[in-house]
C-alpha cells in the first residue's frame, strides 16, 4: 500500500494540515458506520445492505487519510506531539467503531462469548502494540497486521452489503460448520498470535534509562 500512499500524498495541497486529513478520515468513518450501529444495535445483521457498502467505502477513505497524515506532516514540516495524540485518539475511537461494523456485518449476535472475546482481544490488540512500543522505542510490525486486518473489515462489510447475511450461514461440507464460525475462528485465532511478538517485547527492558520505557517522563527518572 505505501505505492498507493505515496502517490495520494502528493495530491494533497502542502498547506493541508496533517490534524485535517485525520479529522476528515475520522469523521467519514463516523458518519457512515454510526447509522449502521443504529440500525443493528443487536448485532445481528440486520442493517439495510447499502449501509453495510457506505460503511467499508468509509472506512476504506479513513484508513487512506490516517496513513498519509503523517507523511503530510514530513512534507510540511508540521511533526509535533499534539499531531501524534490527535491521530491515536482518533484511531482509539475509530477502533471501536471497526470491531462493531465488524461484528454487525458477520452476525455475531448468534455467539455472544465470541462477540465478548472479539471486542476484547482486538482492542488489546490495539493497545498491546502502542504499550510495545513506548518500551522498545520503535513500532514494530508482523507479516499480517493492523493494515491487513483494516482491508479484512473492509472486505467484511463489502461482502455483507453485496451478497447478504446468508452467505456466512452456508454449511461447510465434510466439517458441517458454519462458514460464520469458520470466520470468527480464524479472526480470533490470528489476532491471539498476533499478540506475542509485542509481549515477547513488553517482558524485556525498555530503552529507556535504567532499563524503563521511552513513556517514563523525566520527573519519574529523578525521583
Amino acid at each position: 500500500m505505501q505505492v498507493y500512499w505515496r502517490w495520494l500524498v502528493t495530491k494533497i495541497p502542502l498547506w493541508v494540515a496533517p490534524n485535517l486529513l485525520t479529522g476528515v478520515g475520522f469523521l467519514v468513518n463516523f458518519a457512515t458506520v454510526l447509522p449502521l450501529l443504529l440500525l443493528d444495535t443487536n448485532l445481528e445483521g440486520v442493517a439495510p445492505s447499502w449501509l453495510y457498502v457506505a460503511a467499508g467505502a468509509g472506512f476504506f477513505i479513513y484508513q487512506s487519510l490516517d496513513a498519509i497524515d503523517g507523511k503530510q506532516a514530513r512534507r510540511t514540516g508540521s511533526a509535533n506531539q499534539l499531531g501524534e495524540l490527535f491521530d491515536h485518539g482518533c484511531d482509539a475511537v475509530s477502533m471501536f467503531l471497526i470491531l462493531m461494523s465488524g461484528a454487525s456485518a458477520v452476525g455475531i449476535h448468534d455467539y455472544p462469548i465470541s462477540l465478548l472475546v472479539f471486542v476484547v482481544l482486538l482492542n488489546q490488540v490495539n493497545f498491546v502494540y502502542h504499550w510495545q512500543t513506548f518500551v522498545s522505542g520503535t513500532l514494530h510490525f508482523n507479516l499480517f497486521d493492523v493494515t491487513e486486518g483494516q482491508f479484512t473489515s473492509i472486505g467484511l462489510l463489502l461482502v455483507r452489503g453485496i451478497f447478504g447475511l446468508q452467505l456466512w450461514d452456508i454449511e461447510l461440507p465434510v466439517v458441517n460448520i458454519r462458514l460464520k464460525m469458520v470466520l470468527i475462528a480464524v479472526i480470533l485465532s490470528f489476532s491471539f498470535l498476533n499478540l506475542l511478538q509485542p509481549f515477547s517485547v513488553i517482558l524485556t527492558r525498555g530503552v529507556g534509562k535504567n532499563g524503563t520505557t521511552v513513556a517514563v517522563s523525566v520527573s519519574s527518572l529523578s525521583q
